[in-house]
Formats: structure tokens, C-alpha cells, sequence
């Protein structure tokens, strides 16, 4: 009898237990709700979400989807233009230019002002820009749109007042940087290629006038044309055209002119004697090469020289390989190979002596007055 009374005992205590631990926690349960009621104030917010948005603080690495390339030796300035219509400009510690064109067109082609604060801009749209970004707000000053032609290419010499613009109908034109304002005075294609060829040439690949003579202008065109043009007289030398040019380079001095070819080979011609080359080589072998895309002559000093090209590389080799070539004194050869197509390059020299030794465009004068 004790033992069962011990253990009703136990059994009641255990019950009484039990009754405290659910009161417990049915107080905690009404203080959280309580603690709930509390929190549910209205509040007076002054923040709404129209005052919170993202934005662009900080722009790092190189743009995506780069077009077109520009350098200005003087200012040490990198441009890259973009297919959806910005630029970068990029020096200095702490030197990094956004601009932006309105428009979102690519910027195909790029030249700038040297050591004046100016770019020039062609974008996808035939539009051609000039921005001015000594301010501190770049923006752009002028503006000219092309409507039956399209831009193929742009070429502005050291110091020069006048744009030249290739155009897809072969044709060249030449732009006033003071009122941007097209000149009378146009280069045909049908007065610049031989009478015999009726074929038309295509777009102006290429343009560069002689660091030496103002008025000798090189024009390349898409079906491996190359002529030499007089501003002056109108007067034209050829090139051979066997094999086909596809880009050229003059010489500092203006006396002599590199022609990458479509068979992958390097000419070297005279600029007196424009009917047959110098010399003339092909740098990866004798079998059939790709053909060179652009090509540049750079000179250390008057017996050191470095040519520089894409393309050329032979065709045995399966699908076309994306590689510069760095040719060192005609003796030593660097193939430097790219995991993606090469757009354009260029050699980002200390001084670049076609500073020194250019001479300028003839004045506005003559481009004004001359007659079609």
C-alpha cells in the first residue's frame, strides 16, 4: 500500500509539471502576438521608390564589342569605338572619356585631332562627328551625313584642315574641319583607274597622303587597285596590279611605299617609278598565303626598322588563323597568334617621326575654289 501511494504521488506531481509548462508557453505565445500588434505602426516614410535606383558609379576593362581604334602620339590617347556607338578614351592615370552618340550607331571609323582635343568620328549611319572633349563635358561640335554614299574609310594627315572620305561608290571627298562643309573638289573613281578596266574598283579601302609631298595622295581600292594621285595636276601613277594590293604604308621619308598583297607577299616600290616593285617577298613561304589585311612600317632609328601585318599566313593551315606578324630588320620574324579576328592595330611609338616630317594639305583655298 506504501508503494502505490508513493507512486500516485509522482504520477500527480508529474501532471502538476506538466500544467506550468503549457502556461509557460502560452504566455510566450500571447507576447509574440502582443510584440506583432506593436510592430504594425503606420510610419510616415519620407523614402519612397522613386527616390532609389541603380546607376553607374565605376567603368572597369576594356569596352565590349570594340569597331575602330585611334592614337594620338602627342596627348599618348587611346580611343575605341564601339558598336553600340560609345567611345573610350583612355591615358594617363586617371584619364578615362566616355563618350556616347545619341543614335547608338557603331563607330566604324575614328581619327583625331593630334594634340588639339578633337575626334573625329564615322559611324554606321554615314553621320561623320566632330567632338570636342577639352571641356569637361565632351560633346560633339559638328556633324555631316552622307545620303547617297556610304563612309568606307577616313584619313585626316598630321595638322590637316581637310578630312578625306572613301566611300563605297570608290569615290573620294574632302571635308572642311573648320565649317564641315564638303569641298567641290572630288576624286572619281572612273579618273583614277585605268580606261582599259571596266570593271568597277569597289569601296576605298585605304587613303594616305605622302608625308613629303602634300599633294600625292595614295588611294587603295577594295579589288586590289592602288594609285597614286596628284592633287595639283590630277595626274595618275598605277600600280601593277599582278598581285592584287590590299593595303600600303609609306615610307617616313615619302620616298617609298610597302604594299601588303593578296597573295600574302610585301612590295616595295618607289614612289617615282610605280610600275614595278623593288623588291618584293613573301614572309611565311612560297605556298599559297591569306591575304595581309593592314600593314606598318615603323623606323627606330635610320638603319633599324620593324614591319608590322595581319594576314599572310598560308592557307595549309585549315581555317584562317588570327595572327600579326612582326618582321625585326628584315631577319627575325614574331608571329604573335589572337583567339579572335583582328580588327585593327596600332604601333604606339614614343615620338612618331611622321610628325616631324609632315607637311600639310594645301590651303582651304584651292579646295574651295577647285572645280569638278
Amino acid at each position: 500500500m506504501f508503494r502505490s501511494a508513493v507512486f500516485h504521488c509522482g504520477l500527480a506531481a508529474t501532471a502538476a509539471e506538466y500544467r506550468n509548462i503549457g502556461a509557460s508557453f502560452a504566455s510566450a505565445i500571447d507576447g509574440l502576438r502582443s510584440f506583432q500588434n506593436r510592430t504594425e505602426i503606420s510610419v510616415d516614410e519620407k523614402v519612397t521608390s522613386e527616390h532609389c535606383c541603380f546607376a553607374r558609379i565605376v567603368r572597369h576593362g576594356l569596352p565590349e564589342d570594340p569597331r575602330s581604334i585611334a592614337y594620338d602620339p602627342v596627348q599618348r590617347l587611346l580611343a575605341i569605338g564601339t558598336g553600340h556607338g560609345h567611345i573610350r578614351i583612355f591615358g594617363d592615370a586617371g584619364v578615362d572619356y566616355l563618350l556616347k552618340h545619341e543614335s547608338g550607331d557603331a563607330v566604324l571609323h575614328m581619327q583625331f585631332l593630334i594634340n588639339e582635343g578633337g575626334l573625329i568620328t564615322a559611324c554606321g549611319s554615314d553621320s561623320i562627328h566632330l567632338w570636342n572633349y577639352r571641356q569637361k563635358s565632351p560633346e560633339i561640335v559638328h556633324s555631316v551625313q552622307l545620303n547617297k554614299e556610304s563612309v568606307s574609310i577616313i584619313h585626316l594627315p598630321v595638322a590637316g584642315k581637310w578630312l578625306l572620305i572613301g566611300t563605297d561608290k570608290g569615290n573620294v571627298y574632302f571635308l572642311c574641319l573648320n565649317s564641315f562643309v564638303l569641298s567641290p573638289y572630288v576624286i572619281n573613281w572612273n579618273k583614277a583607274i585605268d580606261l582599259s578596266c571596266r570593271v568597277h574598283p569597289g569601296p576605298v579601302r585605304q587613303l594616305s597622303i605622302s608625308p613629303a609631298e602634300n599633294t600625292k595622295l595614295l588611294i587603295v581600292y577594295d579589288k586590289g587597285i592602288l594609285i597614286q594621285w596628284n592633287m595639283i595636276t590630277r595626274e595618275v601613277d598605277r600600280f601593277p596590279l599582278d598581285p592584287p594590293i590590299k593595303t600600303f604604308n609609306w615610307h617616313y621619308d615619302g620616298r617609298q611605299i610597302l604594299t601588303g598583297n593578296v597573295d600574302g607577299s610585301i612590295s616595295l616600290f618607289n614612289n617615282k617609278k610605280c610600275s614595278e616593285p623593288q623588291q618584293r617577298t613573301t614572309p611565311h613561304g612560297t605556298e599559297s598565303c591569306r591575304p595581309i589585311q593592314q600593314i606598318e612600317w615603323k623606323h627606330m632609328s635610320e638603319n633599324e626598322s620593324i614591319i608590322m601585318f595581319t594576314g599572310g599566313m598560308p592557307t595549309d593551315d585549315g581555317l584562317p588563323l588570327p595572327a600579326l606578324t612582326i618582321l625585326k630588320g628584315g631577319k627575325s620574324a614574331t608571329v604573335l597568334e589572337m583567339d579572335w579576328p583582328i580588327i585593327q592595330f596600332i604601333p604606339l611609338a614614343q615620338v612618331d617621326q611622321e610628325l616631324s616630317s609632315a607637311n600639310f594639305l594645301p590651303t582651304s583655298e584651292f579646295f574651295g575654289t577647285e572645280k569638278i
